[in-house]
């Protein structure tokens, strides 16, 4: 039995990151032994699909105000588990010489934003076209594999 709205928005918040973090666990694993771009697609892509299988659900979660469910700090915390999953798959593919040398938490939070940005501003009317939105997702999928792969004349994150 909830008490209140923001209750009953926290449980469900709260019930759905324990079931992203499962995800969460097996793109870690299949990294270990996996091709690591394939890995960080998945994982990217990830958050694309659960929007378009629970669109509800994805709303409450990256949507939605946090002040409508829990107090900032804990969705501040929320957001930052999501991108720090992304950074430990990042640095392994830092690691295994696949993706450019980048501090690994902002690159996670620059391809977590590139792939979530189109679901947000379908979200908030700001995209109207499914397709639109669909298409800009897949673009930015392959822009954010860009942006981690490694290139030969490119180091420490600079142009030589």
């Amino acid at each position: 039995y909830f008490q209140n709205q923001p209750s009953i928005l926290r449980a469900l918040s709260e019930r759905e990151l324990a079931s992203i973090q499962a995800r969460q666990l097996v793109f870690e694993e299949r990294a270990k032994r996996e091709d690591i771009r394939q890995v960080i697609r998945a994982a990217l892509a990830f958050y694309p699909g659960l929007e378009k299988e629970n669109p509800n659900v994805y709303r409450l979660v990256w949507v939605m105000p946090a002040d409508n469910r829990d107090d900032p700090e804990e969705a501040r915390l929320r957001q930052q588990s999501n991108v720090q999953h992304l950074a430990r798959l990042i640095q392994q593919g830092i690691e295994r010489g696949v993706f450019e040398y980048r501090d690994p938490f902002l690159a996670a939070a620059v391809v977590f934003g590139m792939v979530n940005t189109p679901l947000i501003l379908f979200h908030n009317g700001q995209i109207t076209s499914l397709d639109l939105r669909d298409r800009l997702v897949e673009e930015m999928l392959d822009v954010a594999l860009h942006y981690l792969k490694r290139e030969a004349n490119f180091t420490k994150g600079k142009l030589n």
